[in-house]
């Protein structure tokens, strides 16, 4: 692609060609076709068309390179107006020499030879959604430098929007001075931008949408109207949406001279506040309100950019300029809630008293949070700092520390595939999971500690004695461990009853803990003599002294008065008003944590819709089923026709078919209770499914022809269905067990159903999908420490092949078993199968990025719910369950939340 320009809408003129002639008569004369020579260049092939120009490809001939072309078109060949603005533009772009302007290389009769550029605009890259923060700032930084150029020469481009910049490998390129004008001059009302979308010849200069209300009130035109446009442009880049809108011409003039657009951040919620507050400012309605030249916005955008990146990592960041932040920083004391809403927050050991304060902490871009049970977040002992883990673009997972005093965040090396960290007593530590053991650090940084194996670890607490308490897999009890490490000694037991044990908490008196043990909240000891129910159907409770705990039933977040030295509640459970909490299922595990002093640290419940999209072999979208809606995970049946999707009811979730030809919707399972991971049979007729059903989860199945059975087999132990033989006789399964993260095991169906362990290793094995001919088996395994997919032949025989080597999940086969297709962060991989006795794998090659970069959350992580939801019969559709960035959680924080209790 070359020098690019957007379509124009069609004009009409008389007396072409008239007297005297011109070179443009000449051209039309005879079309310019491949071929054509324009001087000493040849033309090569069309490129695109504007309203001030014809763009070809073309070769010089003499330096044998590649060139683009602008010739103005015949029909408007005969306007005096319109040729002095081709001519004006030549003059213009020759007089600029930037590395972020397409250069002019040579001025011909009536052409201009230009810098042939490789890439494609900003229009067609926002079409497909919004534009990572990085590159955001990268690219607004380029685009200020090239603006300031041309003003410090006395030039506003005046017609700036995301089809007059072109992004290549080099950088972004700034196009069409077409409408460009030495300032200060009026603006000619002759000048007009023929353009796709809301525009008008003859009367206003430049795009609608991007125009400044000086510009639509005729008013003279300064480096402060390009201003506008520029922020407008990083709006759009931000939100995938132009900032100002309308249904007609009068309406979009009235919302840009009446209307301000919604904050950045209320669209995209993890977005810098400083990128948000510096647009608002490009944008606001009086010039003189706005920043009042092109270096101070670039110089705001580098600063958000390398204050974004604390240790290479990307942050959010909430600058002022100098003298507004030391003030700031002087009147924190007493102006704490100002401070706090531009993410300036000071810390203290004690809260300011009298003031419940509450605020959002965004995650840096280009990561994201977890929102349910796979990674968790904490809060310091003394309140300064959070941990958390984050997901990077490429899906790899790390541990993060958050200074509320400076807002600066550290990554922690050495955490990869991080989960569930938790504090030292002193804030000095962090215990957390991760390969398959439970781990020590520095909260400085610094070496990772082993402690001990934990398969796939649930959660820990810390003492003041050095004791940590911890559950080493999904199924198992609590084990207790000196902080400097040695033999894990069990301090909780089943009683009989295999109930998982989960989510400890210690008491102040270091030797009582709280903990989760099925859906009940218990207090156990280090000695292992005490197992007592405190409350029952609630999430994990956080203690915060001096007698209150804190939990959730459903999303919604409680407090109960509780006497930790007799361990029992008083009064009713008080529902906090500070929004919904995440919660996992709906019962086990709130996302939510406190310090000593009461400060409240939750990851609020997530609030954006889901889509179920087609996305084709090129990784374009095409298409939608029904509505946008919440959809919590969807199977495609193997015949393309339905769409099993889960979505939530009063009493839980259920299952319900969508129809792929119509969008519409059939509710499928009616019982009470959580449903989730349906698959189907191979002939389209049945499925199967989870069902929790008390303090476990079933297989259960269910046909077309009303027949149930719930559950196929009762087992102590967790099961997820994942797919049918090709002869429907079994189903993969993954089942929790206490002595490891999960396990694969084979599920005969029958009248007297029989399971069989299939792949039982120390890992975490999950995802297992049949090859279309029954012969293979791939799955996911965290043996190599971190999740990439394998084959094993079925029956089971001791050979297994590793297909990915850079990370791997929601492994699929193609409907001809010819190819295997995963996921390997947000790129899908595409493996070729071969025929033959023994698998015949071939190397893995990128497919396609998955649109927006931005799959729906999964509710586990050793449970992967799948990122592809299936591939059509033709294999030339996928189909994914695609998030809307609002989903994305921030973490909030609640200073003096005890105001809320109003002494309950």
């Amino acid at each position: 692609m070359g020098l690019h320009l957007p379509p124009v809408e069609a004009q009409t003129s008389e007396g072409l060609c008239s007297s005297p002639p011109n070179l443009w008569c000449t051209l039309r004369s005879v079309p310019i076709t491949p071929g054509t020579r324009l001087g000493p260049y040849e033309v090569v092939a069309p490129l695109g068309a504007g309203g001030m120009g014809e763009v070809y490809r073309a070769r010089d001939t003499r330096l044998d390179r590649s060139v683009a072309i602008k010739v103005l078109p015949a029909e408007l060949a005969h306007r005096a107006d319109l040729r002095a603005r081709f001519e004006r533009e030549a003059k213009t772009i020759s007089s600029l020499n930037h590395p972020n302007i397409c250069a002019l290389y040579d001025v011909g009769d009536d052409y201009l030879v230009m810098e042939l550029l490789e890439g494609e605009n900003l229009a067609e890259r926002i079409a497909r959604g919004p534009i990572p923060i990085e590159q955001i700032l990268r690219t607004g930084i380029e685009i200020a430098d090239a603006l300031d150029k041309a003003h410090q020469r006395g030039i506003v481009h005046r017609d700036l929007k995301p089809a007059n910049i072109m992004l290549t490998k080099s950088g972004a390129k700034l196009l069409d001075f077409g409408l460009a004008k030495e300032s200060p001059l009026g603006g000619d009302q002759n000048d007009a931008t023929v353009a796709k979308g809301l525009t008008s010849e003859g009367t206003i200069v430049g795009t609608f949408q991007y125009m400044a209300p000086e510009q639509l009130e005729g008013a003279e035109a300064d480096a402060r109207t390009d201003i506008f446009a520029l922020g407008a442009v990083l709006y759009e880049m931000a939100t995938g949406r132009r900032a100002f809108e309308g249904k007609s011409r009068a309406s979009l003039i009235a919302s840009i001279l009446g209307t301000q657009p919604p904050p950045i951040a209320q669209l995209r919620p993890m977005t810098p506040p400083a990128l948000d507050r510096l647009v608002q400012t490009c944008l606001a309605k009086d010039p003189d309100d706005r920043w009042q030249n092109a270096h101070d916005v670039m110089l705001e955008l580098r600063f958000v950019a390398e204050e974004s990146s604390a240790a290479g990592v990307p942050a959010p960041v909430a600058r002022r300029r100098a003298w507004r932040e030391r003030a700031a920083w002087i009147a924190a004391a007493v102006a704490a809630i100002a401070a706090i809403a531009f993410g300036l927050i000071t810390m203290k050991r004690t809260p300011a008293a009298g003031n419940l304060v509450q605020f959002a902490i965004d995650t840096p871009p280009n990561l994201a949070l977890f929102p349910f049970d796979t990674k968790g977040m904490a809060i310091s002992p003394d309140g300064t700092m959070i941990a958390f883990v984050a997901e990077n673009v490429q899906g790899k997972a790390s541990l993060y520390i958050r200074n509320l005093a400076t807002t600066k965040i550290t990554p922690l090396a050495g955490t990869d595939d991080a989960s569930y960290p938790f504090w030292s007593p002193d804030s000095s530590q962090l215990g957390f999971f991760a390969g398959g053991k439970l781990h020590r650090i520095d909260a400085k940084g610094g070496t990772t500690v082993a402690l001990c194996d934990a398969a796939s670890g649930r959660g820990g607490t810390w003492n003041r004695d050095g004791v940590i308490v911890f559950a080493p897999t999904l199924s198992s009890e609590l084990y207790r461990i000196s902080a400097g490490g040695g033999r894990p000694e069990r301090v909780t037991s089943f009683d009989g009853k295999q109930i998982r044990h989960r989510w400890p908490w210690f008491l102040p008196d270091g030797k009582r803990f709280l903990y989760v043990a099925g859906e009940d909240l218990a207090a156990g000891s280090l000695d292992g003599k005490l197992h007592k129910q405190i409350v029952t159907n609630v999430s994990n409770a956080v203690f915060v002294p001096p007698d209150r705990i804190v939990f959730s039933r459903g999303t919604v977040l409680m407090s109960q008065r509780f006497d930790p030295g007799a361990l029992a509640v008083s009064g009713e459970p008080v529902p906090l008003p500070f929004g919904n909490v995440a919660n996992m299922n709906s019962k086990q595990l709130s996302i939510v944590s406190a310090s000593e002093n009461g400060t409240l640290a939750f990851l609020p419940a997530p609030e954006g819709a889901t889509r179920l999209v087609w996305v084709d072999t090129k990784g374009h979208e095409d298409g939608q089923i029904g509505e946008v809606g919440s959809y919590d995970d969807a199977a495609l049946s193997p015949d393309g026709k339905r769409v099993a999707v889960v979505r939530g009811a009063p009493d839980g979730t259920d299952i319900w078919l969508a129809d792929v030809s119509t969008g519409s919707f059939s509710r499928f399972t009616f019982h009470p209770g959580l449903y989730g991971f349906p698959c189907w049979s191979r002939d389209s007729k049945q499925l199967a499914f989870f069902r929790q059903m008390g303090a476990v989860g079933q297989v259960c199945t269910k046909s077309f022809d009303g027949t149930e059975r719930t559950p196929v087999v009762i087992s102590p132990a967790w099961q997820i269905p994942n797919d049918y033989s090709p002869d429907g006789t079994t189903l993969l399964t993954f089942v929790q067990t206490p002595s490891a993260a999960g396990d694969l095991y084979t599920l005969t169906l029958g009248a007297k159903p029989v399971m069989t362990p299939f792949v039982a290793t120390p890992f975490d094995e999950s995802g297992p999908t049949f090859s279309p001919d029954g012969r293979w088996v791939a799955y996911q395994s965290n043996a190599s420490m971190r999740n990439e997919v394998y084959v094993r032949r079925y029956p089971l025989t001791p050979e297994q092949w590793q297909i990915s080597s850079a990370g791997g999940e929601s492994q699929m086969w193609s409907p001809d078993g010819k190819e295997l297709f995963y996921a390997s962060g947000d790129t899908i991989m595409r493996v070729p199968i071969g025929g033959g006795a023994s698998l015949n794998a071939g190397a893995p090659a990128s497919l396609f990025v998955i649109p927006g970069h931005h799959a729906a959350p999964r509710l586990t992580g050793s449970v992967s719910r799948p990122v592809i939801s299936g591939i059509t019969p033709d294999k030339q559709h996928f189909l994914f369950r695609l998030g809307t960035e609002q989903g994305l959680p921030s973490i909030n924080v609640v200073l003096n939340w005890r105001k809320a209790l109003q002494d309950r």
